[in-house]
């Protein structure tokens, strides 16, 4: 009776998957599809993203990461501190490559991590779960990633702009855990400047940004597995998309169809301690390039 009654659940979470993605095909043009969560497969690539994945063979997904930097990478504090005292073939993977459709992809190993000092220092109850704070690191790949405009760079301190593209990897229907895309999954959110919190999620530090569901993508949201994916600023012309900076690293969402909101960091806020990091991960040979091509020092200047 137990072995029957663990079929059962399996075959209905092979069910729920199937109509999940049949829903997902027959909603394409709805204006509620059931990706990340509830988004809709990436009409492009988007070369700057990274997936950190455990299981080397299956490439089992862990979090999402952002390329600021041939070489280095940033995510959140959470996905790779519990590696601090861990042996390094225990590490993440980074699984690079074009997610925008099914094919073979890069692996490369981690060799270096920094997570920000004060992560985790003043966590923040909810009734739901513990809210880390500066919940934001950088790590070091092993080989630089020569793909041809695979860098992307970090937005000033005050952005004009209101409305964010995130994408991730993470699970598309909450119902069902085991249900991920087989291609990146993308979405439309826009800031809330207003609210002192963002729905049931505290935001403790000026550092942290809520982002909601935008009206045409009512119901989308960060799911598990899409931690430290980004938020970013992209511009339009001639039907042409283009990434202009990233704006936020995603550290929280409760990953299921609601409006309170996701935690992002403010990547801008923390760009003089990437730099930082960067440069003791290289021993001063690397920096952080800012929009002029100059290096990005501490003092947040662009030389």
């Amino acid at each position: 009776m137990q072995i029957c009654s663990i079929t059962i659940f399996y075959i209905l979470i092979l069910i729920g998957c199937l109509i999940e993605r049949n829903s997902a095909r027959t909603n394409q043009n709805s204006s509620i599809d059931r990706r990340i969560v509830r988004g809709r497969d990436s009409e492009q690539d988007w070369p700057f993203y990274v997936a950190l994945i455990l299981d080397h063979v299956k490439n089992k997904l862990h979090c999402g990461a952002t390329m600021i930097h041939k070489q280095y990478i940033l995510t959140a504090a959470h996905c790779l501190h519990p590696f601090d005292n861990r042996p390094r073939h225990e590490w993440p993977v980074a699984l690079l490559g074009d997610f925008h459709i099914e094919g073979p992809k890069t692996q490369i190993q981690l060799v270096d991590f920094k997570v920000y000092p004060d992560y985790n220092s003043d966590p923040q109850f909810t009734k739901h779960k513990t809210i880390e704070v500066h919940d934001i690191a950088v790590a070091k790949l092993k080989t630089p990633w020569t793909k041809t405009k695979a860098v992307i760079s970090i937005c000033k301190n005050q952005e004009p702009n209101n409305k964010y593209t995130i994408i991730g990897m993470g699970i598309t229907y909450p119902e069902f855990n085991s249900c991920h895309p087989k291609t990146l999954q993308e979405s439309y959110q826009i800031e809330d400047k207003v609210s002192p919190d963002c729905g049931e999620l505290p935001k403790a530090k000026a550092t942290e940004i809520c982002l909601k569901s935008s009206p045409e993508n009512y119901c989308s949201s960060p799911a598990t597995c899409d931690s430290g994916s980004p938020a970013f600023i992209e511009t339009r012309k001639s039907n042409k998309r283009k990434a202009q900076c990233v704006y936020g690293i995603h550290a929280h969402a409760y990953g299921d169809c609601t409006s309170m909101g996701s935690i992002y960091m403010r990547v801008s806020d923390y760009q003089d301690w990437i730099s930082l990091k960067i440069g003791d991960m290289s021993d001063g040979r690397d920096c952080l390039k800012g929009e002029s091509g100059g290096c990005l020092y501490a003092t947040g200047l662009l030389n």
